[in-house]
């Protein structure tokens, strides 16, 4: 598949800045991913950190994998390419976990599909 933007925190309507959370966002039925994906290949990036932290792709609540994270500093782009699960209910949604350090912490983040497994 042609390579699509599928979340940008930095565009307006696309959601504030992560902090420290569990965000779920919604990837099948975006960017030619249909809804049977269960599944999705990704190049994660996060910009204009604030503080040191990680982010960790996992396709539910109950599962971290320790592959896929993206370990950061402040002021740091970083991106990584990872394979990650969509939710085990079918819906077609990724969460993403930010975990970081320090005072009021917030990071940027974009997600990019490139590829999809049914």
């Amino acid at each position: 598949m042609t390579p699509c933007r599928a979340l940008d925190t930095r565009v307006q309507g696309q959601g504030p800045a992560f902090g420290v959370e569990d965000r779920v966002v919604a990837v099948a039925g975006k960017c030619n991913v249909p809804l049977t994906a269960r599944a999705v290949s990704l190049n994660i990036t996060v910009t204009q950190p604030t503080n040191a932290g990680r982010l960790t792709p996992h396709g539910d609540g109950n599962a971290s994998p320790v592959d896929g994270m993206i370990f950061f500093s402040a002021n740091q782009t970083r991106a990584d390419n990872t394979v990650a699960v969509l939710s085990a209910a079918g819906d077609g949604t990724l969460r993403l976990n930010a975990a970081m350090q320090g005072q009021a912490p917030s990071v940027h983040v974009i997600v990019d599909a490139n590829g999809y497994f049914e």
